[in-house]
């Protein structure tokens, strides 16, 4: 899908994964330098390719990318998941993450992975969308409240080191 100022959407293809890693690492550290508790292990890049390749192979997730001209410069990974037996809604869609290069923000292109990631669970039948915030970026929680999302619960984390 070709977009406004020559930005195409596509489904991730196995040739973007270090270009995925690398805006994954992008989103992890701009989320610790607002929380300094977001910490990663030492073989963090290599898990976080292992997971990304994982996601791709499977029929129930997919990451979104974003390009203009040959480079990625955003994607959004989502997944439907299944609920235990106790829940109304057992097959719900997940937003794993989201990211857009900075100075490709503000221009309709989050929105836009959205919309597409959407429209892809919608196919897959569901209705329920959950996603997690980092509570320290203001930013995120207004761009998922004007698409329509309302906070439903709040995780704290203690840690007792």
């Amino acid at each position: 899908m070709v977009l406004d100022d020559d930005y195409t959407l596509r489904v991730a293809a196995m040739n973007d994964m270090e270009s995925l890693a690398e805006l994954w690492w992008e989103s992890a550290r701009y989320h610790q330098a607002l929380e300094p508790r977001f910490q990663y292990a030492s073989d963090a890049s290599q898990a976080t390719r292992e997971f990304i390749l994982k996601q791709m192979q499977s029929d129930d997730a997919c990451f979104w990318v974003a390009q203009k001209d040959s480079k990625v410069i955003g994607y959004i990974e989502t997944m439907v998941i299944e609920r235990p037996p106790i829940h109304v809604q057992r097959r719900i869609g997940y937003i794993g993450s989201i990211y857009v290069q900075s100075e490709f923000r503000m221009k309709g292109l989050g929105t836009k992975l959205w919309q597409t990631a959407h429209d892809w669970l919608k196919q897959k039948g569901v209705t329920v969308i959950n996603l997690t915030v980092a509570s320290k970026n203001p930013d995120a929680f207004e761009f998922w409240k004007k698409l329509g999302f309302s906070e439903i619960m709040v995780r704290l984390e203690l840690n007792s080191s």
